[in-house]
């Protein structure tokens, strides 16, 4: 095996829950005490995205591979926690606009809010599946650390490009679509992924599945945010659900995709994911959708 560090973080054996789980819990709160204090804005939430992807591509894949995964979580951790300590003595910004938890669990249950849940858990059942699938199949092929590191950053860079470009297109044509261009995409993503032998497929296919979760995901988090708000539901409280949404969607993607590689090899998960992406197609176009995101133009 060429590239441990890779291969560590990517094993169901080797601590997958020591991966997922410590970045998919922060996950479900940073966007939502940002939205809550009024420190949150969608550019900072896309970077937010694109600099996810660049250290999981550049410090925790070659990095890991070099020093150790050891060294580098242990990093992480002390500086996790200084930013918490950081933001707990960070002076508030403005009035915090108040919900009673009752209140919003009401408001959950009557809205399509759950089913935009679904929808952004999708593209990141994705993101969670190629982290695992990807770099082992990187290493099985025989790829060294440097050049799983470069698919991830260059599916970032593409990330980087396409986010606003998405966003106008979703403002012009309507949320649906774009949302349904990225799942077909993510579709033949993860099929190659688990189908292809050849490195230069596989580098392929892990950008292009990354473009297609980003096309995604962009139309999803807006549906949610415009239907919580069209039915009276903190901000906060929506962009929680969103995150909790987006890292559940992700640790499934990681833990289910490891356990079944390492049992059946590449092909099932694969398979079992692209299901999950079809069901979703299928479910989302009769999904009741805010009149807003139904009309071109995105007006709520």
């Amino acid at each position: 095996m060429g590239s441990p560090g890779w291969v560590a973080m990517a094993s169901a054996r080797e601590g997958q829950s020591k991966v997922s789980a410590p970045t998919a819990f922060p996950e479900g709160f940073d966007e939502a005490v940002g939205k809550d204090s009024g420190t949150s804005s969608v550019r900072g939430a896309f970077f937010n995205s694109v600099y996810d992807r660049l250290t999981d591509a550049l410090l925790f894949g070659a990095l890991a591979s070099h020093v150790g995964t050891e060294y580098v979580f242990g990093a992480v951790s002390v500086v996790a926690v200084c930013l918490i300590a950081i933001a707990a003595f960070t002076p508030q910004r403005g009035e915090v606009e108040r919900q009673e938890p009752r209140e919003s669990i009401r408001i959950l249950r009557n809205s399509p809010v759950p089913q935009m849940a679904v929808l952004i858990a999708a593209p990141a059942l994705v993101f969670g599946s190629i982290t695992i699938l990807a770099p082992l199949r990187f290493d099985e092929l025989g790829a060294g650390p440097t050049v799983i590191a470069i698919a991830f950053a260059s599916g970032s860079a593409v990330e980087a490009i396409r986010g606003p470009l998405v966003g106008r297109y979703s403002d012009r044509a309507g949320r649906l679509a774009p949302f349904l261009i990225g799942l077909t995409v993510s579709i033949v993503a993860i099929l190659a992924i688990g189908l292809f032998e050849t490195l230069a497929f596989i580098f392929g296919a892990l950008v292009m599945a990354a473009v297609g979760a980003g096309l995604s995901f962009t139309p999803a988090t807006t549906l949610l945010t415009e239907s919580a708000g069209e039915n009276g539901m903190n901000q906060g409280f929506a962009a929680g659900i969103s995150n909790v949404a987006w890292g559940g969607g992700q640790m499934v993607g990681s833990v289910g995709g490891g356990l079944l590689a390492d049992m059946t090899g590449f092909l099932l998960p694969s398979v079992l994911v692209a299901a999950v992406l079809v069901w979703v197609f299928i479910a989302s176009r009769s999904y009741e959708l805010t009149a807003g995101a139904e009309q071109p133009g995105g007006v709520a």
